[in-house]
């Protein structure tokens, strides 16, 4: 047995290039053999992106898609060895047939595949492809914006015009889902001042969305601006004084034996909070 192992090995080193050689000619004509016998086959190619192109229709109704099921699919195709061995997705377009999807809702589509470059030497096997999409309308809506100064503290003797606050922007523009957009009931700038207010200031805000029940809302779906408002918060000094009025007698008449009386008897007045004019007034007279 030894003997025989021996004589195998020497014959082996002796024709090791022979047998090399041998094996790579087969292998060779193995291949060519397998081209000529078999020169179809079939192979899948992966991720490939589904494309969505809204119809004319979705744009004129303002649907927008909001999800879609398969987001990348995968395609089985048919041709030569050496051909289809090289492809990958970035061959291939799958695009969704939009052409039925004319309401909000749910809908099962179809994938449009093909090859970017047409090949006569492969096809794609896969057919029937489809996929679900989530499809939403889509609009835009102005609402005022009010202002919440309920954390401002005011120095004594003065208060804020509330009828005068200014906010800029004034309005907010809301994009999103139909139903979510109109559940909104108003826009609140909400502004804080860490000390006591005294004169007409400049603040900043941030806009918080309420339904009608006050509930607020925070959605990601929802498009608007948040921050950037500018609130002019006007300050001024209140007085209430009394009424008083003027007669055009002669200087002897006893004033005392007319009775009148003036309704309302008082009156609160407003300035400027640095005008100090106001201080030194003890009395309103209306006149004659």
């Amino acid at each position: 047995m030894k003997a025989y192992l021996k004589r195998c090995l020497a014959f082996v080193r002796a024709n090791l290039k022979s047998l090399l050689l041998s094996l790579i000619l087969s292998v060779i004509i193995w291949f060519a053999v397998s081209i000529q016998l078999f020169p179809n086959v079939y192979d899948h190619v992966s991720d490939i992106e589904v494309v969505a192109a809204p119809t004319a229709v979705m744009q004129q109704e303002n649907l927008e898609i909001t999800n879609i099921n398969s987001e990348k699919i995968t395609v089985q195709i048919q041709g030569k060895r050496y051909v289809i061995g090289s492809l990958s997705a970035d061959d291939f377009t799958a695009v969704l047939d939009l052409s039925t999807v004319t309401t909000p809702g749910t809908h099962v589509v179809p994938i449009d595949v093909a090859p970017i470059v047409s090949s006569s030497d492969y096809e794609i096997v896969s057919t029937g492809l489809t996929t679900t999409i989530d499809v939403q309308r889509i609009i835009t809506k102005e609402i005022p914006v009010e202002i919440n100064t309920d954390n401002i503290q005011i120095a004594e003797g003065l208060q804020i015009q509330n009828d005068e606050i200014v906010v800029s922007p004034s309005v907010v523009t809301l994009k999103g889902e139909e139903s979510l957009v109109n559940s909104i009931d108003k826009a609140v700038v909400d502004v804080d001042y860490n000390n006591v207010m005294s004169v007409t200031t400049e603040l900043k805000g941030e806009l918080s969305l309420y339904k009608s029940d006050n509930t607020k809302i925070e959605n990601p779906d929802l498009e608007y601006e948040k921050t950037g408002y500018i609130v002019t918060i006007p300050v001024c000094k209140v007085k209430t004084l009394p009424l008083d009025f003027s007669l055009n007698v002669p200087s002897n008449f006893d004033i005392s034996s007319l009775p009148y009386t003036i309704l309302p008897e008082e009156i609160t007045i407003a300035a400027p909070a640095t005008d100090t004019s106001i201080d030194n007034l003890e009395k309103i007279d209306i006149g004659e």
